[in-house]
C-alpha cells in the first residue's frame, strides 16, 4: 500500500533530528493523493505527518530547495524494470 517508505524514512527522520523532513514527490498527482490518505489513517501524530511535504515533479527535473540548502538523503523508488518476468516469458516483447 502507499506510504510504507515514506512512514519509514519519517520515523528515521523524526528519531535523529527534530527539525528533518521527508519530501514526498511523484509524477503522478493521483499517487500523492493515495499517500497523504494512507498517511492520516496510520495513526502518526499530526506533527509526525506534518512533517512529509507532497510535490509533483518528474524527478528529472526536481528543482532545487529554495532554501539552496541541498538533501542530506535520497531515496527513490523507481519502477520495476519487468527483467524477471521478460525472463520467464520472451514473447512479451516485440
Amino acid at each position: 500500500s502507499p506510504g510504507s517508505k515514506t512512514m519509514q524514512a519519517l520515523e528515521i527522520v523524526a528519531s535523529s533530528d527534530k527539525k528533518g523532513r521527508v519530501i514526498a514527490n511523484d509524477v503522478h498527482s493521483g499517487r500523492l493523493d493515495s499517500l497523504r490518505e494512507a498517511l492520516g489513517r496510520s495513526g502518526l501524530e499530526d506533527e509526525m505527518t506534518a512533517r512529509v511535504t507532497y510535490t509533483n515533479y518528474d524527478a528529472s527535473v526536481f528543482p532545487l530547495p529554495k532554501s539552496g540548502k541541498l538533501f542530506d538523503a535520497i531515496i527513490c523508488d523507481v519502477p520495476c524494470s519487468g527483467d524477471g518476468t521478460i525472463r520467464k516469458d520472451k514473447h512479451i516483447l516485440p
